[in-house]
């Protein structure tokens, strides 16, 4: 089928996930700046799983509060605005998509880390070269690869020929996605978080995170994901101290007027370790969701 009919069959599959009131409530407050702590508290309220988990982070001995914290206001208060706000959309989304791709032949707690490992690192980057909403950033990395659960859902055997064929041959599975199914995971997220209704910055962020010079609505956040990706991916195989420049989009880089060394090029080092000072200083609140 053509990419639209493939679209189109997606798009009307009657158990694809759906994001709980309390994520889809914060995500449309991502871009107020003047959003209340009590608003915030109010939302997340409505869901009584996250606000428990929530609590727990709170009174957990790394915070050291010196009184039982009881309320979500006051845990807002201890942890941060952004954190709690990360928090429960991380907590929901994780949530939404563990229970529905429970069954799947697919390694969800690795998928997850590197989700979180590349929503940290693109609120990292998106601070760095002043994005307006860093807040995007960390969602469109958080969701980035959605589309990875619905291959390996929706298209069983092509899942399972891809996996095979980017182990052994020369291509990369992004590449035989487009081969075997008409669309790669990227567009393939695109078109549920389209369907989450997320802002237009994020699904298109969603969709061109491999290429993110396809991108004509925000070409800042797609190349922030884009690089945010890279880093995760290689702090998990542990090659980050051997990868150079040739490891990351040019275009990315460029784009977002990254550091560069004396000699011209990328100062992938310099950012490596802006990056590993942010997951450390996140440990508490990853440690919550992996």
């Amino acid at each position: 089928m053509n990419k639209q009919e493939l679209k189109k069959y997606i798009e009307s599959i009657d158990d694809l996930p759906s994001l709980p009131s309390v994520a889809t409530s914060i995500l449309s407050l991502l871009d107020d700046p003047n959003v209340t702590a009590a608003e915030l508290g109010k939302m997340i309220s409505t869901d009584q799983g996250v606000t428990l988990r929530i609590l727990r982070m709170a009174n957990s001995a790394y915070y050291g509060f010196p009184r039982q914290i009881g309320t979500i206001n006051l845990a807002i208060v201890v942890l941060g605005l952004e954190t709690v706000r990360s928090l429960t959309i991380s907590l929901s989304v994780r949530d939404t998509i563990k229970s529905w791709s429970a069954k799947l032949p697919f390694d969800f707690p690795q998928y997850w880390k590197h989700s979180l490992y590349t929503a940290t690192g693109a609120r990292v980057f998106a601070k760095n070269v002043s994005y307006k909403v860093p807040g995007e950033a960390f969602v469109a990395g958080l969701v980035h690869d959605v589309g990875k659960l619905i291959i390996a859902r929706y298209f069983t055997e092509e899942y399972a020929q891809i996996t095979d064929l980017s182990e052994t041959g020369g291509k990369s599975a992004f590449a035989l996605e487009e081969e075997f199914i008409g669309a790669d995971h990227a567009e393939i997220g695109g078109w549920l978080t389209e369907k989450w209704n997320l802002p237009m910055s994020i699904v298109e962020a969603v969709s061109c995170h491999h290429n993110p010079a396809n991108s004509k609505i925000d070409n800042q956040l797609s190349s922030i994901i884009n690089l945010a990706n890279s880093y995760s991916i290689y702090s998990q195989l542990n090659l980050e101290e051997h990868i150079g420049a040739s490891g990351y989009s040019a275009y990315a880089w460029n784009s977002l007027k990254m550091r560069l060394r004396p000699d011209g090029a990328f100062d992938v080092h310099y950012y490596l370790d802006i990056y590993k000072n942010e997951l450390e200083r996140s440990q508490p609140m990853l440690e919550v969701l992996i």
